[in-house]
């Protein structure tokens, strides 16, 4: 019903112009002897071969008018003809840019393993000009658990200035950015052993420590908990350990895959031989509970359990603008779990749009940063950009994104 209803609209458009140049000529010709008089009497008395022009052309406007018609008809088309071909020149960059989400985008290399934030590094990027307005992105798949009808969730990580410049996106994007960077133990800089005492009732586990370093990246070292023991580092933020099951839960056996249930006790942190203050204000996750200097723990192969720093992040949902079909399924609290690469993430539904530029289908779009935050709280080193946007600056949208 659709092409039908289409074809005939098209025809009427490409008709309209060429009815308006043959009804301007047909008026041109009317006017054209009249025209011609006036002219002749307006000539001065030298002007003979002039006022004689003019004067037949008044008297027999045939071929005159016949030859100012086409002339019309013709300017007419030839103005017609650039509008169109603007107008369609415009539809395609617009197509483009919504298909795209921006004039040049990077993506990963799977074939060579090359990840963007190694290539796109912000250094590369600022070095690309003042003219030019690069953004790291990060692009993840997702979906709802029991949600059949909505599979392949497009899952977007926008900085806010790159959601201002958006060309082809519904509506105004609200501000999705809430309060989430990292915390944890700052370590001093040039730190290079970090050394701690633990010790755990359950034996062969270890912790593994996520170290957040100063480019983003994360670096994952592991201690003993028989006593005392340390690792080398390079500086960087401590964000919490991970609780490592002992082999026992992953080998085959009479017992595999039974949880373990003991206490930690930890102790001295140190960081070049020097203690430094640890653990205020840190949580256990995961199975993980009791104060900071003794924890109990229950382990499982199916769940990570951590002790960390507390964040943000903790107990909040990030601000989303959402699809139709999952706008429709949000409960009364509008929150919305997704798994985004077997990791879960719960977004709150703060508006809903028919399409979003660069997705097809069902999307979800988050502030970057909080997204990054929210992957690295279960999977320390998993929110990282994926893409890197580049735009032609546009002085329009850095108004309208100062303005919100």
């Amino acid at each position: 019903g659709e092409s039908r209803m289409t074809l005939p609209w098209l025809t009427l458009l490409l008709l309209l112009p060429i009815a308006a140049a043959a009804a301007a000529a047909i008026a041109v010709a009317r006017v054209l002897p009249p025209l011609a008089r006036l002219v002749a009497r307006a000539l001065p008395d030298g002007a003979v071969a002039a006022r004689i022009a003019a004067l037949s052309l008044a008297r027999r406007p045939g071929a005159g008018a016949v030859a100012a018609a086409f002339l019309v008809v013709s300017v007419g088309l030839a103005i017609f003809a650039a509008t169109y071909r603007s107008t369609l020149e415009r539809g395609q960059r617009d197509q483009a840019a919504f298909a795209l989400g921006a004039d040049l985008v990077l993506r990963e290399d799977l074939r060579r393993l090359v990840p963007v934030r190694r290539v796109a590094t912000p250094a590369r990027l600022q070095a690309l000009g003042r003219d030019v307005v690069a953004a790291p992105v990060t692009r993840a798949g997702g979906n709802v658990a029991g949600l059949t009808g909505a599979t392949g969730i497009t899952v977007l990580g926008l900085d806010r200035p790159t959601l201002a410049s958006l060309r082809g996106a519904d509506g105004d994007v609200p501000d999705l950015r809430v309060p989430s960077e990292l915390r944890g133990i700052a370590l001093p800089r040039g730190t290079s052993l970090l050394e701690l005492d633990a010790r755990a009732t359950t034996p062969r586990l270890e912790l593994e420590a996520a170290i957040r370093a100063r480019d983003g990246s994360f670096e994952r070292v592991r201690f003993t908990t028989d006593g005392a023991s340390s690792t080398t580092v390079d500086g960087g933020m401590l964000v919490g350990f991970r609780l490592v099951p002992p082999p026992r839960l992953q080998e085959r056996g009479a017992d595999a895959g039974r949880p373990v249930t003991g206490t930690l006790e930890l102790g001295r942190l140190c960081a070049d031989g020097v203690e430094i203050r640890a653990y205020d204000d840190w949580i256990g996750v995961g199975g993980v509970s009791g104060a900071p200097r003794r924890l109990a723990y229950t382990l499982t192969p199916q769940v990570d359990s951590w002790f960390r720093a507390r964040q943000p992040l903790d107990g909040r949902a990030l601000p989303a603008l959402v699809s139709p079909t999952l706008g429709a399924v949000v409960g009364p609290s509008g929150a919305l779990p997704l798994d985004v690469g077997g990791r879960r993430v719960v977004v709150e539904v703060a508006a809903t749009a028919e399409r979003f530029p660069s997705t097809r289908g069902d999307f979800v779009v988050v502030d970057r940063r909080s997204l990054a935050a929210a992957l690295d709280l279960v999977e320390p080193g998993s929110g990282i950009a994926t893409e890197a946007w580049i735009n032609a600056r546009n002085p329009a949208a850095e108004a309208r994104a100062r303005e919100r």
